[in-house]
Formats: C-alpha cells, structure tokens, sequence
C-alpha cells in the first residue's frame, strides 16, 4: 500500500519536473513488476551498482515516464554523467547507525554539489538536518518528505515539501 501510494505521489513530482525538460524520468521500488506496458510511470529506487547498470539497458528502451532515485551518489553522479536526460533523486536520512565520512556526507546532503540531483528525498523523522533546511532555503530544488505516518506530520509537511509519501490516514480528509 506505502509503495502505490508513494508511486502516487511521485507521479506529481515527475509532472512537476517533466513540464520544462519534457526528457525521461525514472523511480523507484518494483520498477520490474511495474515495467509491462510503457502506461504506467517507473520509479527505480537503485543502490548497488550491478543492479543500476542491469536496469540501465532496461529504461534507455523503457518507452514510458520514469525516474531513479537512490541513497548511494554514486548512483546519482553515474545517472548524471551517462543519462542526463533522466530525472535523478538523491535519497537520504538518519544515516548514524552508519559509521564513515561517506554516510555523514550523505545524511548532510554534501554530495549534492557534484551529483546535481533533480529532487530531494528525505526521511521524515530526521527532517530537521540544519543541511536540508538550508538547502531548502537557497535552492528550488523539490524536495520529498517519506514515509509521514501521523496526520499532523503531513499538516506541518506542507508549506516545506513538495511532495509527501505517507501511510496509515487519508490525506483527502486533512
């Protein structure tokens, strides 16, 4: 239920960034199961590198809308360098429980400098990072809020994100 939801919401996104670029997109989680007719919207949700350049050969004949999106900038600088035309998000959050300079430049979005994403997806229990509010700040880029569980999450989610994946209430009724 989280993920059509989430694939939901992330159609907004890809309408929101297609109307000036009108290129490709790619997104995220289930894009094999999704992948059947072209009709529906892809979002490729990518982490290791045998996996990204599997479902590279797959989306450049992917004649539908599609986006990728993944925690790793390696993913994302790979997706800028070799498929600029495709929408790339870099995903990120509490990343703690992690120990290494590469996951506190992850958590802290310093990454973004060199890969250039797209969108922004952030956890949203760890939405206050000082980097995140201000990149929120200097940048237009959009910015994902997942995965709100409480109403009032997504009522004080609204004037800072651009888009929410939520779960477990009905938006329509906030």
């Amino acid at each position: 239920m989280l993920y059509l939801l989430g694939f939901l919401i992330l159609i907004g996104l890809l309408i929101f960034l297609l109307k000036p670029r009108m290129g490709r997109v790619d997104f995220g989680p289930f894009w094999a199961g999704i992948m059947l007719t072209g009709f529906f919207m892809i979002i490729a949700e990518l982490h290791r590198k045998i996996v990204w350049q599997r479902v590279t050969s797959y989306l450049d004949s992917y004649t539908g809308a599609f986006m990728v999106e993944s925690s790793n900038p390696l993913v994302v600088a790979y997706f800028k360098k070799h498929r600029p035309n495709y929408i790339r998000g870099q995903l990120s959050g509490d990343l703690s429980w992690q120990k290494g300079l590469i996951y506190f430049a992850i958590k802290h979005l310093l990454t973004n400098c060199l890969t250039r994403p797209d969108f922004i997806a952030y956890e949203h229990e760890f939405q206050k990072n000082p980097s995140l509010n201000l990149i929120r700040l200097l940048s237009r880029i959009p910015l994902v809020v997942y995965t709100v569980k409480p109403p009032q999450g997504y009522i004080s989610n609204k004037k800072r994100f651009d888009i929410q994946i939520f779960e477990g209430f009905d938006a329509k009724e906030m």
